[in-house]
């Protein structure tokens, strides 16, 4: 690194000059690699020598107890949200039905999750460290994708043939389309970028926002019933299979716990003097999985007792080779590739998984412009949200190609991590070290942590997003805008991610239409020339005929036009200006009825816009 400095006549000596280039390390979070080396009394600007090892090593354990705890804390964050999320991935049925390489059994595809998870967030955290505007981002997988990535586990599963192993048709497919997804999602990031179409989200209607929100809302929360009672079975558009799962009684205890912690949450949040402490969730579930080994010794019951009675993710089976299979799939760059090369692609799912990437893209790049614009208030940093639409587009290229997930900027980590003292590159990097640590050795403490921290916390995001979607936009919208927020949310949950999508892009469309038909009238108002006079000098002759009843002002009809004119409007202004001129040709009071009016003057002045289809029906 190198630094230019003039430190002449300061009156420091040698070892304030040392001591201040070593405090580099507090202001700004970053270590530096060279020291000033005062010139003496002769006025020369100050020169730059190397560090020394020890006292370079001196210079980061000063550092450590401010660097320490922003960097454990990130870390814990990871490592607790990759249990519940990395668990959500995949349809609880994949462990029940064996599906896996080398016949992975129960509890494997957990350990999956939970590094697929880790991978794409160290990769994003290595990505952000470098390229983003914020010294303090921290990147996380892009959780709200996860009913996508749990519908393309689906279709891949539905298109298998049944001949042979279904792992082998299902597994290469699916890495395959999360990988290109990802892809996709880098590459649409950059296209944004290049056009300079960072806000490209002002753009969706909010209340088609706030649908796919709840929509997503329901899905994360019916993850969390699953994964809290390991069983996949559970299903909200299959009345019949959540009673069952509710009152059996060993899922209904499972479930009990997890919603029994939900509810305390909420008590907590409902507390003034703690409700908004941004530290409460992440304490709240980091404290769940030591305070129920307590409640455990204090009932009598052993762990082997709770594992048995489902409390507990399972153990992986070494001897399966289940290790070596998911660290193939989840670390080898090119597996994904390879496998699908190697053990094909099932086309026909590709094909039917088309329309649920596409959604999944889309709603990919609805995140980003809120998360970035939230976090530069917070911070007072001004950043060029087209230079971090390509840093997301670089993350997810090159995650895509190494065979992971999504990944964005995550708010709220951030957040958390910038409130604890963290910020500068070197920690930034420091905590995708240790992302990467727990990539490694992270899933060994899977079997360790109780099923119910996974559910609540999947439980508490879902509710909230649910909450957000539908109950804080209540009042805000009118009655045809908050019936579409239902009807999304109702339609995703019964039918899936790419039909609630349609249905979103149906209702603005309704909407749009609607609203413009309706509530802006494209007719401000109609007269004769008669009332509205024309300031204009014309010579006497032509004044004489204005003036005339029979061919003056009177036969002129003047039409004001205003707003927008498209299709959903025109033929009603159609049917106005109809009405209007067979009123005035039957008029009683005119000496001359028959053809009343004989010039009739459109005024564009205040029309915003208008569609082919408007113009064509003007023009007729």
């Amino acid at each position: 690194m190198a630094v230019a400095a003039d430190f002449t006549n300061t009156g420091m000596d040698q070892t304030q000059l040392d001591a201040l280039s070593s405090s580099r390390w507090h202001q700004s979070g970053q270590i530096s690699y060279g020291s000033i080396n005062s010139t003496g009394s002769g006025g020369t600007a100050a020169r730059l020598r190397p560090v020394g090892i020890l006292q370079r090593l001196g210079t980061i354990l000063r550092a450590l107890p401010h660097t320490a705890p922003p960097v454990l804390l990130s870390g814990v964050l990871n490592l607790m949200l990759s249990v519940p999320f990395g668990s959500a991935y995949f349809p609880v049925s994949f462990s029940q039905e064996n599906i896996g390489y080398g016949g992975m059994i129960s509890g494997t595809w957990s350990d999956a999750g939970m590094r697929m998870f880790l991978f794409s967030t160290a990769v994003c955290q290595l990505v952000f460290s470098f390229f983003s505007s914020f010294e303090c981002s921290v990147g996380m997988q892009m959780v709200e994708n996860i009913p996508f990535i749990r519908s393309l586990a689906e279709i891949c599963v539905q298109h298998a043939t049944g001949d042979g192993d279904l792992a082998d048709q299902v597994l290469p497919t699916l890495f395959f389309l999360l990988a290109a997804s990802s892809v996709a999602v880098g590459v649409a990031f950059h296209a944004l970028a290049a056009l300079g179409l960072g806000n490209v989200v002002y753009f969706f209607p909010r209340h088609v926002l706030l649908g796919c929100i709840a929509g997503i809302g329901i899905f994360v929360a019916q993850t969390g019933v699953q994964v809290s009672t390991h069983d996949g079975s559970f299903d909200l558009s299959d009345p019949s299979s959540c009673l069952r799962v509710l009152f059996d009684s060993r899922t209904a205890g499972l479930f009990g716990v997890a919603l029994t912690l939900e509810l305390f949450l909420r008590f907590i949040h409902g507390l003034k003097s703690l409700g908004n402490h941004p530290l409460i969730d992440p304490g709240f579930f980091v404290a769940i999985t030591p305070a129920f080994y307590v409640a455990l010794k204090i009932f009598g019951i052993s762990r082997q007792k709770a594992v048995d009675a489902g409390f507990f993710f399972p153990q992986p089976d070494e001897s399966a080779g289940v290790t070596s299979s998911v660290w193939t799939a989840a670390v080898d760059p090119w597996s994904p590739l390879i496998r699908a090369a190697s053990d094909g692609i099932n086309w026909a799912a590709v094909s039917a998984a088309l329309p649920t990437m596409g959604g999944l893209v889309i709603f990919s790049l609805m995140h980003v412009p809120i998360n970035i614009p939230a976090l530069a208030v917070t911070v007072g940093v001004e950043p060029d949200i087209n230079r971090e639409f390509r840093a997301h587009g670089f993350s997810n290229i090159i995650v895509g190609f190494l065979g992971g997930i999504q990944n964005y900027l995550c708010y709220a980590n951030s957040v958390l991590y910038v409130k604890s003292g963290g910020g500068g590159r070197a920690m930034s990097i420091a905590v995708c070290g240790l992302t990467v640590l727990l990539f490694v050795y992270g899933p060994e403490l899977t079997p360790f942590i109780p099923r119910c921290m996974a559910g609540t916390l999947l439980l508490h995001v879902g509710i909230d997003l649910f909450m957000e979607g539908v109950y804080d936009s209540y009042g805000q919208f009118d009655t045809l805008e908050y019936s579409g927020i239902w009807l999304i949310a109702v339609v995703m949950v019964l039918q899936g991610m790419s039909a609630g999508l349609l249905v979103g892009l149906a209702s603005a469309l309704f909407t749009y239409v609607y609203q413009s038909g309706v509530y802006v009238d494209p007719l401000r108002g109609s007269m004769t020339a008669a009332t509205l006079r024309s300031h204009r000098w014309r010579h006497p002759e032509a004044e004489a005929v204005l003036d005339s009843k029979v061919y003056g002002r009177r036969r002129i009809l003047v039409l004001q036009l205003q707003g927008n004119l498209f299709f959903g409007n025109i033929q009603m202004l159609t049917d106005k200006v109809k009405k209007i001129l067979q009123e005035k040709s039957s008029s009683v009071e005119d000496d001359f009825p028959e053809n009343s009016i004989w010039v009739v003057v459109v005024d564009f002045t205040l029309v915003t816009g208008i569609d082919s289809s408007a113009a064509q029906t003007v023009s007729k």
